[in-house]
């Protein structure tokens, strides 16, 4: 029960407050009783008093995984991994290493929502825009016809296709041939002149 042991350690702390052991055992057993702050604290009053005590970093550095501070992980990891005996060194070692890659996919994670965020915002504000662009007046010519102005097409039924219409013929009298002009008739009383006599013609010269 690490509620119960917490409670323990806690009781050791007060009797010997400068002890770094109890500071570090304090720290790991609220760590898994779930309070990863106060488990925080307590490494970090460990190592304040012994700082080439190397668990204590291991066990600050859980705690601020737990907390999702991955890059403040990796550094006390590393603060630890300078001070670790060589049989700690490769857990201190696998540990900065999973700290970098947590602290990795965070950015990563960070870098994603902000971009929701701003895409968000992008939109609202042209949301508003459209908003405050409609509520403008518009001018004449740009408002629509009224709707008894508006024709109406009538949809029907197109029309079955008619045969061409023949031309009618002119009337028979039309087609006969006009009748040709009526001749000059010359008057019966009309008669040429009789040509004068010698006779005439001699007497006319005396």
């Amino acid at each position: 029960d690490y509620a119960a042991a917490a409670t323990h350690f806690q009781r050791c702390v007060d009797l010997q407050p400068q002890e770094h052991i109890h500071w570090s055992n304090l720290s790991i057993a609220r760590l898994r009783s779930g309070d990863a702050v106060a488990g925080a604290e307590a490494a970090c009053q460990c190592v304040q008093l012994n700082p080439r005590h190397a668990k204590g970093y291991m066990r600050m550095g859980l705690c601020l995984e737990a907390l999702q501070k991955h890059g403040e992980a990796a550094q006390v990891f590393d603060e630890g991994l300078q001070r670790a005996e060589r049989k700690d060194q490769e857990s201190f070692s696998t540990a900065l290493a999973r700290a970098h890659k947590a602290e990795a996919a965070q950015k990563e994670e960070a870098a994603r929502r902000a971009e929701q965020d701003a895409a968000a915002k992008a939109a609202l504000r042209a949301v508003k825009l459209l908003a405050v662009a409609a509520a403008l007046p518009r001018p004449p010519h740009a408002l629509p016809p009224e709707p008894s102005a508006v024709p109406t097409r009538l949809h029907t039924a197109p029309s079955p296709p008619t045969a061409p219409r023949r031309r009618a013929s002119p009337p028979p009298h039309l087609l006969r041939p006009a009748p040709p002009p009526p001749r000059p008739r010359w008057p019966t009383s009309w008669t040429l002149p009789t040509p004068p006599t010698p006779r005439a013609l001699a007497g006319r010269d005396g």
